[in-house]
């Protein structure tokens, strides 16, 4: 393989970040624009009290936005981003396509669309497994009576 090869080929990428402030938001999206990916989902930004202080700020903004992207291009925006004075911190990471198909199949098995998730507050939808409740059995007087005083003593 040469390397025009290895950089033609695009990967699912995630990027996460906590900004200053909300409206900031767009500024990561046209850096992403600006390296022509392609945005697949975004998160929508809400805001969290950190856990500790990140350049003298107890809150933030948190957001992610999917996108499809060559690894240069993902280079290259992680270092544009870097210089953002208004980001306090980011990652990007690689998410596999296998893990976007099983949440797309998990939200079709709950009946919910694709249009209510990218809506919906940014946050995950995973199916919990059903518990089936335990059967109990109904405790006659005579057996409450027994128990109570056992308790008592």
């Amino acid at each position: 393989m040469n390397m025009n090869t290895i950089n033609e080929e695009r990967k699912n990428y995630e990027i996460g970040f906590l900004l200053k402030s909300e409206d900031k938001k767009t500024e990561i999206k046209k850096i992403l624009e600006g390296r022509k990916v392609e945005v697949v989902e975004e998160g929508v930004v809400t805001g969290i009290k950190l856990a500790y202080p990140i350049k003298k700020e107890n809150f933030a903004y948190f957001g992610y936005i999917r996108f499809l992207a060559e690894p240069l291009a993902v280079k290259e925006i992680d270092s544009e981003i870097k210089h953002n004075p208004e980001l306090l911190r980011h990652l990007v990471t690689i998410y596999p396509a296998d893990k976007i198909n099983k949440a797309r199949k998990e939200r079709r098995n709950l009946g919910i669309k694709e249009s209510v998730v990218k809506k919906a507050l940014g946050v995950r939808m995973v199916a919990a497994p059903v518990k089936k409740p335990r059967k109990v059995e109904a405790l006659t007087n005579e057996d409450l009576e027994k128990k109570l005083e056992e308790i008592l003593e």
